[in-house]
């Protein structure tokens, strides 16, 4: 079913809830219409989450940024290697979008699933919290609700 963002903000503020995310299939992909859904979101008074992998170019991410309130990125492990080997992907664009998220101004959460024998390695963890620290700043909390794991700045 396809509803135009005008159509889709309606039946959220009929609905009462507060906040729209975008999220289940990765959101870049249909980023046009999450914009426009954005745009009217945040003229209607309503929230704005992304829950992404965090590929996404620089600019469109600026542009995005204007109209999020939060941003939930899946940092699925911390090598170029793991990225390549598990998702034909690659770390550094990631860590562009938190950065990029972070000076924007967007508040930010980070989920970092383990899966064991694949991305546990406790030396490789030390590094990714470390980047965290040095360049997203001090974390503000940590929740775990139950097996979903999440550290927000």
């Amino acid at each position: 079913m396809y509803l135009k963002p005008g159509d889709l903000i309606s039946r959220v503020k009929e609905s009462g809830a507060p906040t729209i995310a975008y999220t289940y299939t990765e959101p870049t992909i249909f980023y046009e219409y999450m914009l426009e859904t954005a745009k009217l979101a945040k003229a209607a008074g309503l929230k704005n989450i992304m829950h992404s992998s965090g590929y996404i170019n620089e600019e469109p991410l600026k542009g995005l940024c204007k109209y999020l309130d939060a941003a939930n990125i899946d940092l699925k492990g911390f090598s170029e290697e793991y990225y390549a080997d598990m998702s034909m992907g690659a770390l550094a664009p990631v860590l562009r979008t938190l950065q990029i998220l972070k000076k924007e101004g967007v508040h930010l959460e980070i989920t970092n699933l383990i899966i064991s024998g694949y991305n546990d390695d406790l030396d490789t963890i030390a590094k990714m919290c470390a980047w965290i620290k040095d360049n997203l700043g001090r974390i503000r909390r940590y929740i775990s609700p139950g097996f979903f794991p999440c550290i927000n700045f």
